[in-house]
């Protein structure tokens, strides 16, 4: 049961810093779907 306590301990500081790794790159992924809904829109526009 302690082994089972002392794993949510580091597991909920260890969380946190690779949550915003993640979202580093969901940003990233993010700019690239913009810029190709760009060209889409620019050939739908004319």
């Amino acid at each position: 049961m302690q082994a089972i306590k002392q794993l949510p301990i580091p597991s909920a500081t260890l969380g946190p810093l690779p949550i915003t790794n993640y979202q580093l790159p969901i940003t990233n992924y993010q700019l690239p779907i913009t810029n190709f809904q760009n060209p889409i829109f620019n050939t739908v526009r004319t």
